[in-house]
Protein backbone atom coordinates (compact mmCIF):
# COMPACT_ATOMS: atom_id res chain seq x y z
CA UNK A 1 0.00 0.00 0.00
CA UNK A 2 1.13 3.61 -0.72
CA UNK A 3 1.11 6.09 2.36
CA UNK A 4 2.17 9.35 1.57
CA UNK A 5 3.01 11.29 4.98
CA UNK A 6 3.11 14.99 5.13
CA UNK A 7 4.88 16.48 8.19
CA UNK A 8 4.37 20.14 9.17
CA UNK A 9 7.03 18.99 12.98
CA UNK A 10 9.48 21.53 13.05
CA UNK A 11 12.16 18.59 12.38
CA UNK A 12 10.74 17.82 8.79
CA UNK A 13 10.64 21.17 7.72
CA UNK A 14 13.31 22.55 5.22
CA UNK A 15 14.12 26.34 5.73
CA UNK A 16 15.00 28.75 3.32
CA UNK A 17 15.65 32.14 4.75
CA UNK A 18 12.03 32.82 5.68
CA UNK A 19 10.12 30.57 3.72
CA UNK A 20 8.83 26.99 5.04
CA UNK A 21 8.21 23.95 2.86
CA UNK A 22 6.53 21.08 3.98
CA UNK A 23 8.53 18.12 3.12
CA UNK A 24 6.64 14.88 1.63
CA UNK A 25 7.56 11.46 1.15
CA UNK A 26 5.84 7.90 0.26
CA UNK A 27 6.42 4.90 1.67
CA UNK A 28 5.81 1.16 0.62
CA UNK A 29 4.02 -0.57 2.77
CA UNK A 30 3.76 -4.48 2.15
CA UNK A 31 0.55 -6.29 4.33
CA UNK A 32 1.14 -8.73 6.18
CA UNK A 33 -0.97 -11.59 8.05
CA UNK A 34 -3.54 -10.63 10.18
CA UNK A 35 -3.29 -6.90 8.95
CA UNK A 36 -6.48 -5.26 8.26
CA UNK A 37 -7.10 -1.07 6.89
CA UNK A 38 -7.77 -0.60 10.38
CA UNK A 39 -4.55 -1.67 11.83
CA UNK A 40 -2.42 -0.28 8.80
CA UNK A 41 -4.42 3.05 9.17
CA UNK A 42 -3.55 3.12 12.88
CA UNK A 43 -0.08 2.34 12.62
CA UNK A 44 0.63 5.14 10.41
CA UNK A 45 -1.75 7.59 12.18
CA UNK A 46 -3.98 7.97 8.65
CA UNK A 47 -7.77 7.71 8.08
CA UNK A 48 -9.00 5.06 6.53
CA UNK A 49 -10.45 7.00 4.15
CA UNK A 50 -7.07 8.07 2.82
CA UNK A 51 -5.60 4.92 2.29
CA UNK A 52 -8.17 3.32 0.63
CA UNK A 53 -8.17 6.43 -1.60
CA UNK A 54 -4.60 6.87 -2.27
CA UNK A 55 -4.53 3.00 -3.11
CA UNK A 56 -7.61 2.91 -5.13
CA UNK A 57 -8.70 -0.11 -3.23
CA UNK A 58 -12.42 -1.00 -3.83
CA UNK A 59 -12.65 -3.96 -1.09
CA UNK A 60 -11.01 -2.91 2.08
CA UNK A 61 -12.20 -5.79 3.61
CA UNK A 62 -9.91 -8.05 1.59
CA UNK A 63 -6.47 -7.43 1.79
CA UNK A 64 -4.40 -9.65 0.07
CA UNK A 65 -0.80 -10.88 2.28
CA UNK A 66 2.19 -9.47 0.40
CA UNK A 67 -0.09 -6.57 -1.45
CA UNK A 68 1.92 -3.49 -1.89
Amino acid sequence: LLITMKYSNFKYLTYNLNNAFLRMYMIIHVVQPRETIQSISNLYNLPIEQLIQDNGIKNPNNLAIGQT
